[in-house]
């Protein structure tokens, strides 16, 4: 269990600068194809 803890933490921690990354990169061709 431990391990899945620790493997899930840094998944985690990726898919949110991933989600963080990807809004910012949606945002910015959002504003250039408008």
């Amino acid at each position: 269990d431990p391990l899945s803890a620790r493997r899930e933490r840094p998944q985690y921690r990726h898919a949110r600068a991933n989600a963080r990354s990807v809004a910012r990169t949606s945002a910015r061709a959002g504003g250039a194809a408008v």
